[in-house]
């Protein structure tokens, strides 16, 4: 069976078999896969691990070519090069490390694409004043929620 690698995704396994890819790919409805692959939304992903690393790894070739991870991400993304940044349980960082995402993305650089996922519901938390509502926002361009 083959099997799919690709760098950059660190934390989630980075090993699915073509198989696995294609089913986790069939999750998502038709126009939302276009519009993910042609526009690169801010893309939040909730649901259980074991639903969300297959669910990125499945996107990953439809991300920008240049893949960062949080924290380990450059001050600037050159303005020349697409980015999209993967930061993997949003809702676990700390507030500072919160305060540093949002500072790193008010830094005017290129297009960056924000991918992000959580094991909870961040709506709740921003209820209950436990996350910062305008990073939620931003974040939450295309929630893809994979809890059913």
């Amino acid at each position: 069976m083959e099997t799919v690698r690709r760098p950059g995704a660190g934390g989630i396994s980075n090993v699915l078999s073509a198989d696995q890819l294609a089913r986790a790919r069939g999750l998502i409805p038709s126009p939302e896969l276009d519009a993910l692959v042609r526009y690169h939304p801010n893309l939040l992903i909730v649901g259980k691990e074991s639903a969300v690393a297959p669910t990125v790894l499945a996107l990953m070739p439809d991300f920008y070519a240049n893949v960062c991870r949080w924290p380990e991400v450059p001050d600037r993304v050159d303005s020349e090069v697409n980015t999209t940044l993967i930061v993997p349980e949003v809702g676990c960082l700390t507030s500072g490390s919160l305060d540093r995402l949002a500072e790193w993305l008010d830094t005017p650089f290129g297009r960056v694409q924000i991918v992000s996922t959580s094991s909870t519901s961040l709506l709740e938390r921003v209820q209950a004043g436990e996350f910062p509502a305008s990073l939620y926002y931003r974040l939450n361009t295309v929630l893809l929620s994979l809890d059913h």
